[in-house]
């Protein structure tokens, strides 16, 4: 239903770059569970994150009480997605690596700007340092920041806005959830036909080889030094005729995080080139009254030249779904 990357909105690309939570001694913890209200992509989604060492099961609930079941196994590095509600379960499953949603690792990536610390508290009988900081625009964040830099509560501010509330925790525990939480439906588990489902997926979209494609916004296993000016275009799934206006663009290349720029001037025919684009990049598009659709790139080249494609469903309904895709080969990997 959602894919699980936080740092999506505008706004909190913008704010979350701004805050630089203490370094704690504790390593993070692999055994819990947590509940928190959850703003990032959607207002009113609560998220519940259980983990038990080399799996972890992440459940949404969006506002219109639809909810989609994740689970991630670190060992296979497959992830497993079904509606829990159905009554016989479709489940879809493909490979992740690097970032899959840790509530524990949410600041991992952020520059330290050593914002003010204002005071302390206690949230759910957990002790909490509160962070403020104020950006370049005007907006302001404020972050209760608990044991190894759980992100408790963050409340956001634009100038002359009012102020919202972009992560709530509700629940939080260091018990080991129950094993019936990371027991897979029938359709997901014995192997079999589901872990070819991303690939058929992509193959459906592109009407290609499913193995010319990559998901740009998977965290590779290791770093690539190569450079090269990669070019975003936006096509339609099913045909990948090129959808070259209707959207606005931005972009933010700052090696730590910064603000996201309108860039939509600069296409050429449509399509975004970024020059020696860095390894990390933000990626914006607001589809006119269609919705919209935020994403962390992760550039890796196979050529001077790379293309770097957002496939979606319906551009007049982007919650129907859209995907991120880097082309390693074939005819769509000429810009």
């Amino acid at each position: 239903m959602l894919k699980l990357r936080f740092i999506s909105s505008l706004m909190t690309l913008a704010c979350l770059a701004t805050l630089h939570l203490w370094a704690q001694n504790a390593a993070p913890p692999d055994v819990y569970s947590v509940t928190e209200a959850n703003n990032l992509g959607i207002d009113g989604m609560i998220m519940k994150i259980d983990r038990n060492g080399s799996k972890a099961l992440v459940t949404m609930t969006g506002p219109d009480g639809k909810v989609s079941a994740n689970l991630y196994d670190f060992k296979s590095h497959t992830t497993y997605s079904w509606d829990p509600k159905a009554a016989s379960p479709q489940c879809s499953s493909g490979t992740f690596s690097g970032d899959w949603g840790d509530p524990f690792a949410m600041m991992s990536e952020i520059d330290p700007s050593h914002p003010k610390q204002t005071g302390s508290a206690t949230i759910l009988g957990t002790p909490v340092k509160i962070y403020e900081a104020t950006m370049d625009d005007g907006s302001t964040a404020k972050a209760w920041v608990g044991p190894s830099r759980l992100l408790m509560r963050l409340i956001m501010t634009e100038k002359g806005g009012t102020p919202k509330t972009i992560v709530d925790v509700k629940q939080l525990s260091f018990a080991a959830p129950p094993a019936s939480a990371f027991v897979l439906p029938a359709s997901c588990a014995g192997g079999g036909p589901v872990k070819s489902a991303e690939n058929d997926r992509i193959a459906a979209e592109t009407g290609g080889n499913p193995a010319n494609f990559a998901n740009a916004i998977a965290a590779p296993d290791s770093h690539a030094p190569t450079a090269c000016t990669v070019v975003f275009k936006v096509v339609h799934a099913g045909t990948m005729e090129p959808i070259t206006s209707g959207f606005k663009i931005s972009l933010d290349t700052a090696p730590s995080g910064g603000t996201l720029r309108d860039v939509t001037g600069t296409l050429r025919n449509g399509a975004l080139w970024i020059p020696n684009a860095p390894d990390q990049f933000n990626l914006g598009l607001t589809f006119a009254s269609g919705g919209v659709s935020n994403a962390l790139i992760y550039r890796r080249c196979v050529g001077p030249q790379t293309v770097l494609l957002l496939v979606v469903k319906n551009p007049a309904k982007v919650t129907d779904g859209t995907d991120w895709l880097r082309v390693k080969a074939g005819k769509y990997v000429r810009p």
